[in-house]
């Protein structure tokens, strides 16, 4: 794949998007508001460990958590990152108080 990954670079996008759009089926199938397993997703993985001269990509982040949107995931999505002053991070630490309602909705 030519182009930086972890970005909005359109060749990476094109890359994930069908990853994401496949394994979502299962994930929305097996939702605890379905009656399945799943209580939350996890949607980038220590996202500020990117390499030395790569800078955030709100973009990017923003394309993810869209992506989840719009294949059907309800539950609550969360990321793990050893620094939280990512744009995603903040993001979802600002809705900590809707993503406690769904929790309390799905008991």
């Amino acid at each position: 794949m030519e182009g930086l990954w972890r970005t909005s670079n359109p060749n990476y996008t094109a890359a994930w998007e069908p990853y994401v759009a496949e394994v979502s089926k299962t994930i929305v199938r097996n939702q605890i508001t379905n009656g399945g397993p799943i209580i939350l997703t996890q949607v980038e993985n220590e996202y500020s460990s990117f390499p030395s001269g790569q800078k955030e990509d709100k973009t990017y982040e923003q394309l993810l958590l869209d992506a989840f949107a719009k294949a059907g995931i309800t539950v609550p999505t969360t990321t793990n990152d050893a620094w939280p002053g990512t744009y995603i991070f903040n993001l979802l630490h600002v809705n900590q108080k809707h993503i406690e309602q769904k929790l309390m909705y799905t008991r």
